[in-house]
């Protein structure tokens, strides 16, 4: 294995940790130097320290949904679904590809229906034909005796 190729393994493997790691002592370094309002708001219960530990947790999932994002974006992912039942990623090029088999998949379902009623007309002019033989036959054993 060449030099790259252990640095992309290591990268592949412990990557997105180191990113999480940098992320929390982002929010804890945040959270340590925000400056507090005199009057400390009521979200933070009137209290220094919660309002540091919010300052702390915001910035942290901040930064955790711009590191989810750019991890994603590198594997050819995204969030497809936003809502309130959070994020949902998925693979774009996957979602092309399962677009592209449901319409195979329809258009095997009509050639599937064409190909039954080829078999049934090919049946149908089958049994006509045997039809045609079975009175040429008896013309011709009409016309023996």
């Amino acid at each position: 294995m060449s030099g790259d190729q252990k640095i992309l393994a290591w990268l592949s493997r412990w990557g997105f940790a180191v990113l999480v790691s940098i992320g929390v002592v982002v929010a804890v370094a945040a959270a340590w130097r925000v400056h507090v309002p005199v009057t400390v708001p009521d979200f933070a219960l009137k209290a220094e320290t919660i309002y540091r530990v919010e300052v702390g947790a915001g910035t942290f999932l901040g930064f955790y949904l711009v590191t989810m994002a750019f991890v994603l974006a590198l594997s050819n992912r995204g969030f497809s679904e936003i809502g309130v039942n959070g994020l949902k990623a998925q693979d774009m090029a996957n979602k092309a590809q399962q677009d592209a088999i449901q319409g195979h998949e329809e258009l095997l379902k009509i050639l599937r229906e064409m190909m039954s009623e080829i078999e049934v007309s090919d049946q149908e002019l089958q049994t006509r034909l045997e039809a045609l033989e079975d009175v040429q036959m008896a013309k011709s054993q009409d016309a023996d005796v």
